[in-house]
């Protein structure tokens, strides 16, 4: 769900980009997008020059790219792209850098592997499994996003069965308009643990 809402704040970042409100005009009034994917070197981490030539590529062809996703920690090998170099690229080309840090994101935390995630910060949007490192239960994840106020637009509206007005709308920051408060047991852990607490852990 943290990818999917992220995915979507940056759909929505893209549309403004292009003068298209995704919300009133759909996703058919975008310029077209395509999947591309990147090959990886022996480490499993995504090749950079080969990026920069799809994206030069997609350019020629008429193609705008818009999104650029980076795993930090992936799921089969734990390998963590080269996110600094990737960020630089995002910088220069004006991409949104997402990266999906489910297993890697707290790497950052741990001095050992500190460098493996070399940039984690300069991505537009991290998703996170809290369940994978914060020994809460399954299913408990969280999305860190540069842009507020460009969260809450992507998913701005409500209905009259919403109680509108009543302080911070959490059904205007995602998808699910129903759900249990699991950021409770993420709160705990970090409260508890502390920073030292999750690098030691």
């Amino acid at each position: 769900m943290a990818n999917t809402i992220a995915l979507a704040v940056a759909r929505h970042w893209f549309g403004k980009r292009h003068g298209v409100n995704v919300l009133e005009q759909g996703v058919r009034a975008l310029p077209e997008l395509a999947v591309r994917r990147v090959p990886i070197d022996e480490r499993y981490r995504m090749e950079v020059r080969p990026l920069v030539e799809a994206i030069e590529r997609d350019r020629a062809a008429g193609v705008e790219p818009a999104i650029v996703i980076a795993p930090a920690g992936s799921v089969n090998t734990g390998a963590c792209d080269p996110l600094d170099e990737i960020a630089d690229v995002c910088a220069e080309h004006v991409l949104w850098l997402h990266v999906d840090g489910a297993f890697g994101a707290f790497f950052g935390l741990w001095k050992p592997a500190r460098g493996l995630v070399r940039g984690i910060e300069r991505a537009d949007s991290l998703a996170v499994d809290a369940h994978k490192w914060l020994n809460v239960p399954n299913g408990v994840g969280f999305l860190l996003l540069r842009d507020a106020d460009l969260h809450r637009e992507t998913f701005a509206g409500s209905a009259g069965y919403l109680t509108p007005g009543a302080g911070e709308n959490l059904h205007e920051l995602g998808i699910e308009a129903s759900r249990s408060w699991r950021g409770a047991c993420v709160w705990a852990a970090l409260k508890q643990l502390g920073r030292e607490g999750v690098g030691d852990s």
